[in-house]
């Protein structure tokens, strides 16, 4: 079986990422972890939509179900990676390792800053 192409994070990042990633490969398995239950919003129209009175259930778009079949994706909701593994290819989340082709750390507007070093170190992009 080919490993997944992961994206950790579900924001707008994470999200946009995926449906490109889709437009040039339907084949590839995808899987989205993310902390928080997964929903599709827009971060900009936060404000909007808090000053015009929507709750947090208004504001979602869709859910991580919902997204889960637009994008032929596997989605793990409220669930933490506990290990990253670059040199072999894998995320651990909790005592499971999964594997993956591709990782990409999608977290949002403060990214962490990961210390790396090697020779690969100055191709990561927060």
């Amino acid at each position: 079986m080919t490993a997944p192409l992961v994206i950790i994070g579900t924001g707008l990042a994470g999200y946009n990422l995926a449906r490109e990633f889709r437009k040039h490969d339907s084949e590839t398995p995808l899987l989205l972890i993310t902390a928080d239950d997964g929903r599709s919003y827009s971060k900009p129209m936060l404000s909007t939509g808090f000053a015009m009175g929507k709750d947090a259930d208004a504001l979602g778009m869709l859910s991580a179900g919902q997204m889960a079949i637009q994008l032929n994706a596997e989605i793990r909701t409220h669930t933490r990676v506990t290990r990253l593994d670059p040199d072999n290819r894998r995320i651990w989340i909790g005592n499971e390792p999964v594997r993956y082709r591709d990782l990409v750390l999608a977290w949002g507007a403060q990214p962490v800053r990961v210390p790396l070093a090697g020779d690969a170190a100055d191709a990561v992009f927060p």
